[in-house]
């Protein structure tokens, strides 16, 4: 709620990227390992106390 409150009163525009280049695949392969271990983080039951 608050970050499109912010967005809407100040409406801060992006600048363009001044090197815009495409990814390699060793990046991309980096970027799917990082979500692979974010997926991986959470559990599916939670501890619990004992």
């Amino acid at each position: 709620v608050w970050s499109l409150l912010i967005i809407f009163l100040v409406q801060v525009k992006h600048p363009p990227v001044m090197r815009q280049q495409k990814l390699t695949p060793r990046r991309r392969l980096l970027g799917y390992a990082a979500i692979a271990i974010f997926i991986l983080c959470f559990s599916l039951q939670p501890l619990s106390t004992l």
